[in-house]
């Protein structure tokens, strides 16, 4: 994708997007989805991996099982226990740039996450809603790009195909819920890649030396 030419001239970047969809089922005949009920509350946290052991399990098919229990565990704790307590914006435990646990860095890799989040208003928005219930691309859907590469420079598409993807999905209550009803949220755990890994192409051979020979020719006088 080429960079606005205002920010940065003659770059591009290669953006890779994460999309959400929910079972058929819960579509209505007009394309969008049921309403959810205000007691709701919905916490997707992402996670970026650059390990290519992580990524070679992934392609296996083998889902998260690379992440350690006490990773998971650790997971777990922290997008739940300060439920509703951490910003009065959000229920989320866990926001923008906090990082992944320490038990989750020998597998996984140090990561910052992105937090998208989601009550009965957002999933009944036009634009927001469809962000979090469809499987289809949307105009603000997620994505991140690779930062600022020539033209054509294939690092970019190596750097955005090695990546893993951990969504952790929080689903809890919001300030709407009875406190004589409230349960602990539960989180549910993807990990996801593009496939095969990107294999640099090798460099294009050196030019070919050209060798040019001048030959000086001497005058001899009667010659």
């Amino acid at each position: 994708m080429p960079m606005n030419e205002t920010i940065v001239q003659n770059a591009t970047t290669v953006l890779s997007s994460l999309t959400f969809g929910i079972p058929d089922g819960m579509i209505m005949s007009c394309g969008r989805p049921l309403p959810m009920d205000p007691s709701w509350y919905l916490c997707r946290h992402i996670f970026i991996s650059t390990n290519p052991e992580a990524k070679k399990v992934v392609d296996g098919g083998n889902g998260c099982s690379f992440l350690s229990q006490d990773c998971l565990a650790d997971l777990v704790l922290g997008l739940t226990k300060d439920w509703g307590t951490v910003d009065n914006a959000t229920m989320c435990s866990r926001l923008i740039y906090d990082p992944i646990p320490p038990s989750c860095v020998g597998s996984f890799g140090y990561s910052r996450q992105d937090v998208l989040a989601a009550d009965s208003n957002t999933i009944a928005n036009s634009t927001l809603g469809p962000l979090q219930t469809s499987k289809m691309q949307q105009q603000y859907s997620w994505r991140i790009g690779t930062g600022y590469h020539d033209p054509g420079d294939a690092r970019a598409y190596a750097i955005a195909a090695n990546r893993t993807y951990l969504v952790a999905t929080v689903w809890g209550y919001s300030k709407k819920a009875d406190p004589k009803a409230i349960k602990i949220p539960k989180v549910s755990f993807a990990c996801l890649s593009l496939g095969a890994s990107y294999v640099l192409p090798p460099p294009p051979p050196p030019p070919t030396n050209t060798t040019t020979t001048y030959r000086r020719l001497v005058l001899v006088d009667g010659v």
